[in-house]
């Protein structure tokens, strides 16, 4: 226990200065995305001096009236947190926030260890920690690091829900899903990407649920705890038909601006190359050895990458199959597909931190094996630090 404490304590530091360190040489106003977070400051602004959020969007009102259609709870907290720390909207995103944006892979920690080993967690979590994408779109004052950091929590309260359904009265059973589903709800009321959770919750069920089990009614509690969600915040969407906005009128496109070479840069070159590797690895030894625990890990983390891995991809598969038309349409196609590469650094973390341990096992003899692992372990946490360096230099120049 004290070890895990010392590393948490010492990843969420090193979070911090990922985070804040880049933001303290320049003035608190500059913040490091100059997009999304603007138009959330600004409605931020409006709710500090109207106590209440616009009617319409003010990023939109020179093309007319487009109702307010972002989750109301985050300009809501940083309204708030710049009256609680008395410190102007910008300067509570670069210099408050990151504190609590480095606290987003402290949960991903437990979620590991409780799938597989403490040892291959706290690989698990330093990877993710140092991943570029992830560091990136956990760091710019966007309400999608709540998800990210949910998202875990949110996977071990299910599997733990699965694996004890059929202990559960019918009472007992319903409070859990009212909870979980009341949970969801609030991050639908902090950010959109609240559905990213909920496809990689449907997704993962596929695996967590054992033959013994009827399937079929754990997928009806996972539709109930959606139901749960969306009647909850309705107050919110329904009466602007705020469905229509989002699938049909607010779109975007990134494919002409982001090549795959780019998309590489974007993710992080050591990270992606990492989890490649360690993912053709786990396959050929999956294969060939019959270790039914890694196995079942290892379709987990393919089905938990295969939603953020689709949206990233989803507009050139699109137009690869010369369905340009449903580019238009958010259904089919994500604001941005680069926004979910910090999604899928979560499983990749897990298929790299599963590759290592095992290339470790076979490669390592017992003598002098610890300390072998640790200078293993500081080669790649080296090679990440310096992608990291390396990917804030490629923003630099594409800012």
């Amino acid at each position: 226990m004290k070890k895990t404490c010392i590393f948490l304590f010492l990843v969420y530091c090193a979070g911090v200065y990922f985070r804040l360190a880049p933001r303290l040489f320049i003035d608190s106003h500059l913040l490091t995305f100059n997009a999304d977070i603007w138009e959330r400051l600004a409605m931020a602004q409006y709710f500090l001096d109207h106590a209440r959020l616009p009617e319409f969007c003010l990023r939109y009102l020179a093309y007319g009236d487009v109702p307010f259609w972002y989750p109301p709870f985050g300009p809501v907290f940083l309204a708030l947190l710049s009256i609680l720390t008395h410190l102007d909207l910008p300067t509570v995103c670069s210099r408050a926030i990151p504190f609590i944006e480095a606290l987003t892979p402290i949960p991903y920690f437990f979620l590991v260890r409780y799938l597989y080993s403490r040892q291959v967690a706290y690989l698990a979590t330093l990877i993710l920690a140092l991943t570029p994408s992830f560091v990136y779109w956990t760091g710019i004052a966007t309400p999608q690091s709540f998800t990210l950091f949910m998202i875990p929590l949110y996977f071990l309260f299910w599997i733990d829900y699965i694996r004890k359904r059929v202990r559960f009265t019918l009472r007992q059973r319903g409070i859990r899903i009212v909870l979980f589903g009341a949970a969801i709800g609030i991050n639908f009321l902090f950010h959109l990407t609240y559905y990213v959770a909920l496809v990689e919750l449907l997704c993962i069920t596929l695996v967590v649920s054992t033959p013994r089990q009827n399937k079929a009614w754990v997928y009806l509690d996972l539709i109930t705890v959606f139901a749960v969600s969306q009647l909850m915040t309705m107050w919110w969407w329904l009466p602007k038909n705020l469905y229509w906005w989002w699938i049909h009128a607010l779109v975007t496109s990134s494919v002409s601006v982001y090549s795959f070479r780019n998309d590489i840069f974007e993710y992080g070159v050591v990270a992606a190359l990492l989890g490649a590797c360690a993912l053709v690895g786990l396959i050929g030894y999956s294969l060939c050895k019959r270790n039914r625990h890694l196995r079942r890990i290892l379709l987990f983390s393919l089905l938990w990458m295969f939603f953020p891995l689709l949206e990233t991809q989803m507009e050139r598969i699109l137009i690869t199959i010369q369905r340009v038309d449903l580019t238009w349409e958010t259904l089919w196609k994500p604001f941005e597909g680069f926004r979910f590469f910090c999604f899928l650094a979560q499983p990749v973390a897990l298929i790299s931190a599963l590759g290592l341990s095992f290339a470790a096992g076979f490669l390592i003899k017992r003598k002098w094996s610890a300390w072998i692992k640790m200078i293993g372990v500081c080669i790649v946490a080296a090679l990440l630090l310096a992608d990291i360096h390396l990917n804030y230099q490629w923003y630099a120049i594409m800012q």
